[in-house]
């Protein structure tokens, strides 16, 4: 499945956590932005299941958008004041062309 680029329509930001050393033995979390693209946003239903994709958990978004840096599930993305936890990142058509984020948005 290819996206057209006209249904681009949404300017996310992509954030990437950075970990400081503390004096205490632990790590400050940071969130740093990486990246900025344009995608498509589509709601899911509030408790829809992937299996096929492996997916566990609640998915309410999937996101379109095309490749050109490395996305993965540790990062998050930000969406105006929405921001969206990464649950899995595919490879439309295995071409490095087009990704599909399945993504969960944080009740703030």
């Amino acid at each position: 499945m290819e996206t057209k680029a006209g249904k681009l329509r949404h300017r996310v930001a992509i954030d990437a956590v950075v970990r400081t050393p503390d004096e205490g033995g632990g790590a400050d979390e940071t969130w740093v932005q990486v990246a900025e693209a344009w995608a498509e946003i589509v709601p899911a239903r509030g408790n829809e299941q992937l299996t096929a994709d492996q997916i566990e958990g609640r998915v309410s978004h999937v996101l379109h958008l095309r490749a050109g840096f490395a996305i993965e599930p540790a990062m998050r993305i930000r969406w105006g004041a929405r921001v969206l936890d990464i649950r899995a990142v595919v490879d439309l058509g295995e071409r490095r062309r087009w990704l599909r984020v399945l993504a969960e948005e944080r009740d703030l």
